[in-house]
């Protein structure tokens, strides 16, 4: 309950989080029918990199800052959209707090990172739901009032995993689960197996996305064990190394993310998009394919 996420909002973590969340977005699009987004740790939505406490780690000079400016002809479109979507939040935002400033520079400079429920909320069609959960009381109220006039957007003061039985399977038939925990309790990862194996057992046709740190390797290679078992038809795991971040001494310097029963074409698409990532977020920092499983 003492985790917040503005002191790792915009790093390296986030930039891949949200460039593969927007990718499997896109996927949902493709096909006209309505789709669901859950984010089960959904955070406030907003972070402002000016505050003391982003200031203090500034984990996001290892992250969007890497990517700010950039022009490539090559850029891949989900990370084009990426930065679109923070582009135009920066500049709402600043309209929206009496920052605005007529100075393009000043528009170009960026203050405001969003969440995964803002980068979900700006890709969705008015046919489209997101139900979002957030556990800690101030950040869930500060959700509730970013969203207050959206009717697509459902907030809730509940602990994440209680999404898994009050809101799976949603109205539509299709969606996907973002699960993003703080990774506070040591259990963690055992959690994340019994959550999975009840939602694929509620909704099987849902897509579901893990992230996690890469801290203990007992703990994460358990993990991917027990995760090969629990009965997804399709299974892809991807890890992230920042090799300076942990010259830095930061803390985390590597993690992952698990994307269960993915759209077709998916592994395809990351493949384009993470050398891409990887080659602009500087020297040495790497991926891999750690896993794939596919019972299909």
């Amino acid at each position: 309950m003492n985790y917040r996420h503005i002191y790792h909002a915009g790093g390296f973590s986030d930039v891949f989080k949200h460039t593969i969340l927007i990718a499997l977005i896109q996927s949902l699009l493709k096909k006209e029918t309505p789709f669901c987004y859950i984010d089960t740790h959904a955070g406030i939505g907003n972070y402002d990199l000016h505050l003391e406490s982003a200031q203090k780690t500034q984990e996001f000079q290892y992250g969007i800052s890497k990517l700010q400016g950039i022009t490539d002809h090559d850029i891949p479109d989900s990370i084009a959209t990426y930065l679109n979507i923070i582009q135009t939040w920066n500049h709402r935002m600043r309209q929206d707090s009496r920052l605005y400033s007529s100075d393009l520079k000043e528009l170009d400079i960026l203050r405001y990172y969003p969440g995964s429920p803002v980068f979900a909320r700006e890709l969705l069609r008015d046919k489209d739901h997101i139900i979002l959960a957030e556990l800690h009381p101030e950040d869930a109220q500060t959700l509730k009032q970013l969203f207050k006039q959206d009717k697509q957007v459902a907030t809730h003061f509940l602990d994440g995993y209680t999404a898994f039985k009050a809101f799976l399977p949603p109205k539509e038939k299709r969606g996907l689960v973002l699960i993003d925990p703080p990774f506070e309790k040591t259990d963690e990862f055992e959690t994340l197996i019994q959550k999975l194996t009840l939602g694929i057992h509620r909704w099987r046709n849902g897509i579901y996305a893990i992230w996690y740190p890469l801290k203990n390797p007992r703990q994460v290679n358990h993990f991917y064990k027990n995760l090969s078992q629990i009965g997804a038809s399709e299974i892809l795991c991807y890890e992230l190394y920042m090799p300076q971040q942990q010259r830095s001494n930061h803390g985390m310097h590597a993690c992952g993310m698990a994307i269960l029963q993915p759209p077709w074409g998916f592994k395809e698409t990351l493949e384009r998009v993470l050398p891409w990532l990887c080659q602009k977020l500087g020297e040495g920092v790497k991926w891999r394919e750690f896993l794939h499983m596919s019972r299909k």
